[in-house]
């Protein structure tokens, strides 16, 4: 008898403890906030305490987070720049034809170094979250159910995988997983190519499938993010616009 209620207390509280620890993400939503007019913001856009970073194809400029001035730009010899997270000092970019992470100075804004990830798909971001890195191999089209996340090691060698939910996969088709970053709570955001949604996902302790918390609406039609505090930094290529949305 003892046993028998001593299980339903556990039982009880663990249905507490879950429900309190989703409880508030489920309240929250994106409120946009700022809007900053630049010259390109085709693919995606990196953030530190003072400066932001448009990303297109081949060019990352430098703007004033507080006046919007231009400070300066970096143009390179490459395909297809996507994404990019400032690190140490350093702005790591991701180009995804090469699957070539290029590091640059972002005091001077020149090339500090190359990386070259092995991976069968498209490496659109990479985020640095729990003191290791961490990436999207991006799948299109017939091969999008092959799209994974991948933590790497300290030599970018994968270590642990895991496949998008099936509701995501739906609502991404016919293209893939664009921009990402872990924020807010612990959890990982994701965007897809176009539409005007954010996805909001756990990364389980056990299970190779990534556990969907919730969609939530943007402002913004996909591409790379980057999160600053609460504030994430998004971009519209259509506009040629920063946005900056709240989560609240």
């Amino acid at each position: 008898m003892y046993l028998l209620l001593l299980i339903i207390i556990i039982i009880l509280l663990l249905i507490r403890w879950f429900s309190k620890k989703y409880e508030s993400l489920h309240l929250l939503e994106l409120q946009e906030i700022n809007r900053y007019s630049v010259d390109h913001a085709d693919q995606g856009v990196a953030v530190d305490y003072q400066y932001v970073y448009p990303i297109s194809n081949q060019q990352v400029s430098k703007y004033d987070k507080l006046t919007g001035k231009k400070i300066d730009q970096w143009i390179g010899n490459v395909e297809h720049l996507n994404g990019g997270i400032i690190k140490n000092n350093k702005l790591f970019l991701t180009e995804n034809t090469s699957n070539q992470i290029i590091i640059l100075d972002p005091n001077t804004m020149k090339t500090f170094g190359k990386i070259n990830i092995s991976i069968n798909g498209s490496l659109n971001w990479i985020d640095y979250y729990q003191n290791t890195w961490w990436g999207i191999n991006a799948h299109y089209r017939k091969n999008l159910d092959q799209t994974r996340l991948i933590n790497f090691d300290q030599n970018w060698k994968s270590v642990q995988e895991w496949k998008l939910p099936n509701t995501v996969l739906e609502r991404l088709k016919p293209f893939s997983i664009s921009g990402g970053a872990f924020g807010p709570q612990g959890y990982l955001y994701l965007t897809g190519h176009d539409k005007k949604e954010i996805y909001v996902l756990g990364v389980p302790t056990e299970g190779n499938e990534l556990q969907l918390i919730k969609i939530l609406e943007t402002t913004f039609p996909g591409q790379g993010i980057s999160w600053d505090g609460n504030n994430l930094w998004s971009t519209n290529r259509n506009l040629k616009k920063i946005i900056v949305s709240e989560l609240i």
